[in-house]
């Protein structure tokens, strides 16, 4: 299976995103560890997050087992 395939695979078998959008950036890693905790192993940083990039790439460090991206909330 190709990653674009596993990629998708493991979007359906959630059945759920987790959408994380704040004012701060501070709290963003500790609320994707809450998400986690949830259950849910994806989860969308808005692009309208302050420091979106840099903040992704800490999650993802972070919580390795989780599979991180992108979007627009508006």
């Amino acid at each position: 299976m190709t990653d674009k395939a596993e990629n998708m695979k493991t979007l359906v078998d959630s059945g759920v995103i987790g959408v994380i959008r704040l004012e701060k950036s501070e709290k963003l890693v500790k609320v994707a560890r809450a998400i986690k905790r949830g259950r849910v192993n994806c989860i969308e940083v808005a692009m309208t997050e302050p420091n979106a990039l840099s903040v992704t790439e800490a999650v993802t460090e972070e919580l390795e087992d989780v599979m991180v991206g992108h979007g627009n909330c508006t």
